[in-house]
Formats: C-alpha cells, sequence, structure tokens
C-alpha cells in the first residue's frame, strides 16, 4: 500500500530485507513456512496461496516476526 521496511525469511533463509515500494510485488517461494517482520505491518498486502493474511498480531512470535506456516 505505501513504501514500508521488510524482512522476510523463507524455511528460515534470508530472502529479502529493505524498503518495498509502494504498489511493489514480491514472490518468496518456501516449503514449510515465512517469517516477516515490517516496520509498518499495515502497509502490506500478503497473499499466500491466493488468499490474503491478515497480519494479526496472534501470528507473532516474540521477536516481532509474523510466522506464517503453509
Amino acid at each position: 500500500k505505501r513504501e514500508t521496511w521488510v524482512s522476510v525469511r523463507c524455511d528460515g533463509k534470508l530472502r529479502f530485507e529493505g524498503r518495498a515500494a509502494a504498489g511493489a510485488r514480491q514472490e518468496w517461494p518456501a516449503g514449510r513456512e515465512y517469517l516477516l517482520r515490517a516496520s509498518i505491518p499495515d502497509d502490506l498486502t500478503v497473499t499466500l496461496d491466493d488468499r490474503e493474511v491478515r497480519l494479526d498480531p496472534s501470528l507473532q512470535d516474540a521477536d516481532g516476526n509474523y510466522r506464517i506456516a503453509r
């Protein structure tokens, strides 16, 4: 939605860390899970297997990462 800082780990491997531009689309394959961290999570739209994933606080781990399982 708006430019924000994002970090994405796929199955434990860092795949992206940096500023994501507004309107930019990025795809990352993973077999098991994603760990996503964003400076402003509400600025992101996350889609997994053609369904939108709401970045709800219940998905956050102790480090502030959103843990999204496949």
